[in-house]
């Protein structure tokens, strides 16, 4: 599919524009752009009229088709780096509506399965085996500070997409896998950059939402596990310490167990516990705030930044980590939706690494 559009090489013709084979695109009806911690692509949907007039006085014949590599900027800031999805025409008699969505270029690695043969490394760094499988699809890794000692074997499953296998791994390291908005793999953690303005309700924030969801949240933790099995050993010998965690937030009785991944100490376990306790409870308060224009202070909001939100409505007057930023264009202009959580919710704890199996 592909649809003619106005364009211009001129970056301020528009503060939102699409760059196809070097060519700008701006002038949108309407546009939503979503970015986020928790996608590994972000995505967008722009809406247009079929032609417009440029501000060089005429139109253009270029095409936008699906598979164009494309990069989105806002105020000649890069966004989403990657490829169109889709294109939709939506016609009559007197009007014609295009609508383009795409994704970054991780999008791929979100859809398609690791072809790898025969699929297992051993002794390389976390960095090495992302770079591995985001070779074939031309994607670059960067890290962000410390990936950890060099996996002593890590092995694909059968039918494993990329993305899924690169969770796999930064789960083994505590770190986050997202879209770096210039078409790139970022291996990171959760932010400690300030954004560039307080959130305070009824001042910059138009409009406000909370969710606060207490049935992943319990009122005690207990981390137990089990040594390996020793030949002649008893039952009891083998039972490994446990410790136990109270969320004292929680007022009812609410008990939950979890087997620890490795044989550990109860030190060990107290701060399994503690990590279990922190995550479920950040992940229980979030709130989203809606807020005039894409920037503050000239600064684009982004995600993974620590932003100070005050709002007496919910009781939040604290730093808070953004999760989500979803900037929107349309006949009431720009806004930006910001999505926050706490800080806990992603501070995460390195798994144990995965066992090499043992050769018969």
């Amino acid at each position: 599919m592909a649809a003619n559009l106005a364009s211009t090489n001129r970056p301020e013709f528009s503060p939102l524009t699409l760059s196809v084979a070097g060519e700008v695109f701006g002038g949108w009806k309407s546009a939503r752009v979503r970015t986020s911690i928790e996608n590994l692509a972000g995505g967008f949907t722009v809406t247009a009229s079929e032609r417009w007039p440029a501000s060089n006085g005429g139109t253009s014949g270029r095409r936008i088709r699906t598979g164009d590599r494309v990069t989105l900027a806002i105020g000649g800031a890069p966004v989403v780096t990657g490829a169109i999805d889709a294109v939709r025409v939506r016609y009559a008699d007197d009007t014609h509506e295009l609508e383009f969505s795409g994704r970054d270029a991780t999008g791929d690695l979100v859809d398609c399965s690791a072809d790898h043969d025969p699929g297992e490394w051993r002794g390389l760094k976390l960095e090495q085996i992302a770079q591995i499988l985001a070779d074939p699809f031309g994607v670059k890794v960067r890290v962000s500070g410390n990936t950890g000692k060099p996996f002593e074997y890590f092995r694909l499953t059968d039918g494993e997409t990329v993305g899924a296998a690169l969770e796999r791994l930064c789960r083994h390291r505590g770190l986050l896998r997202v879209a770096d908005g210039i078409g790139g793999l970022a291996l990171t953690r959760a932010g400690t950059s300030r954004a560039p303005a307080a959130i305070v309700l009824g001042q910059n924030a138009l409009e406000a939402s909370g969710e606060f969801d207490d049935s992943q949240r319990f009122s005690q933790y207990r981390v137990k596990g089990q040594h390996p099995m020793v030949d002649l050993q008893a039952a009891e010998q083998v039972v490994s310490p446990s410790a136990i965690v109270r969320d004292r937030g929680m007022g009812r009785h609410r008990p939950l167990t979890v087997i620890a991944e490795e044989p550990g100490s109860e030190d060990q376990y107290a701060t399994r516990a503690t990590w279990e306790a922190n995550m479920r409870y950040g992940k229980s308060r979030r709130a989203s705030y809606t807020l005039a224009g894409w920037s503050a202070a000239g600064v684009l909001w982004r995600p993974n930044a620590i932003v100070h939100v005050r709002d007496p409505f919910v009781g939040i007057d604290e730093d808070m980590l953004i999760v989500g930023v979803d900037f929107s264009l349309d006949e009431q202009g720009s806004r930006t939706q910001i999505s926050v959580a706490r800080k806990e919710a992603f501070d995460l704890r390195p798994m144990p690494d995965p066992k090499t199996p043992v050769s018969l």
